[in-house]
């Protein structure tokens, strides 16, 4: 089974971005088995594994700061295919926004949002799956970015958010944020969000059109379950244990998530050569390796947004996976 990922067209827009600041970006993508990425097609897809060791590379790569920053803002918003058509289509800046949050997977699989109206603010969340964590980092810089030209450009107007977070550590080249994101940022934040002025979402959008978002919506309907029906089972859960694993999701929330009996769930998953508390601890370990090395999470914070009970169930589960405690392991992730 084909495990879908975002739109391999975003390569092409990071290829434009490279040879804009004099970069050949041919080498980087081979290395993450790519050919020429100025050639992909639109709505093409590639495996989950390629676009995130191509976007990893890019992340890490010396001479490349705040590419992702760049990268957010030169992605126009027909690039998301049929989603992006449906923005288009909004009535305001916030239904396009509450389209993003109920169909970003069509596009990054990998990716929730959920957006809420909390008094006179309007905050969207992004959740990504930490399996590869540096291309979780990469997306929710690119994405916060295209957030909000996205919603400038839908709307003609100047929006300017009241603030933002990262999970990630302050890196290097955090001042350039505030030529992107011009509003005060925090790192080390317990989730990816950018906090708009709700008047500002009531913008209406130039080129809304009842009738082109209803068949738009449909046709995104069709695509997001296309998704899910292509992508492994085991894949589809160990995303949702990611994006929920805080609330230490049991199978059987899962199960019916899925809309499946916790039977049929963990018989489908053994024929994967799955189980899910092999599932669940794989995910708590990958995400326990992302926050001690990409983050300056304290070891209780740890603890809690890995659904542990303590700190000291998560030194003994981890110490059990490593060997060494997650101090220890720590001081020698962060010089690798």
């Amino acid at each position: 089974m084909e495990q879908l990922t975002g739109y391999s067209i975003y390569l092409a827009y990071a290829d434009d971005c490279l040879r804009q600041r004099g970069f050949d970006g041919n080498a980087i993508f081979r290395a993450a088995g790519i050919g020429d990425a100025s050639h992909i097609g639109f709505g093409q897809r590639l495996p989950e594994d390629i676009l995130a060791h191509a976007f990893r590379r890019l992340y890490n790569h010396p001479d490349l700061a705040a590419f992702f920053l760049e990268l957010g803002a030169a992605v126009p918003v027909t690039a998301h295919g049929n989603l992006g058509l449906a923005f288009m289509a909004c009535d305001t800046a916030h239904q396009a926004m509450e389209l993003f949050s109920r169909f970003v997977a069509i596009a990054l699989p990998g990716v929730r949002a959920d957006i809420s109206d909390q008094g006179q603010d309007t905050v969207l969340r992004i959740h990504a799956s930490a399996r590869y964590p540096e291309f979780s980092s990469a997306l929710a810089e690119a994405l916060l970015v295209n957030l909000l030209v996205s919603a400038q450009s839908l709307t003609g107007k100047t929006i300017v958010p009241k603030a933002a977070s990262l999970m990630q550590r302050e890196p290097p080249y955090a001042d350039q944020f505030q030529r992107w994101i011009p509003a005060p940022i925090t790192f080390n934040a317990d989730c990816q969000s950018i906090t708009f002025r709700r008047q500002d979402m009531e913008a209406k959008v130039l080129t809304g059109n009842p009738i082109n978002l209803r068949l738009l919506i449909t046709q995104c309907e069709k695509e997001l379950r296309e998704v899910q029906t292509r992508t492994r089972l085991a894949d589809r859960v160990r995303e949702m244990l990611a994006l929920n694993v805080a609330d230490n999701p049991s199978i059987e929330a899962v199960a019916k998530q899925l809309s499946l009996s916790e039977r049929t769930l963990r018989r489908r998953l053994r024929d994967e050569g799955e189980s899910f508390r092999d599932l669940l601890k794989g995910v708590r370990h990958d995400l326990a390796l992302h926050y001690l090395r990409d983050t300056d999470a304290r070891i209780e914070q740890i603890a809690q947004r890995l659904g542990y009970r303590d700190a000291a169930c998560f030194r003994q589960a981890f110490k059990g996976m490593e060997g060494v405690s997650p101090r220890e392991w720590s001081r020698v992730g962060r010089r690798e």
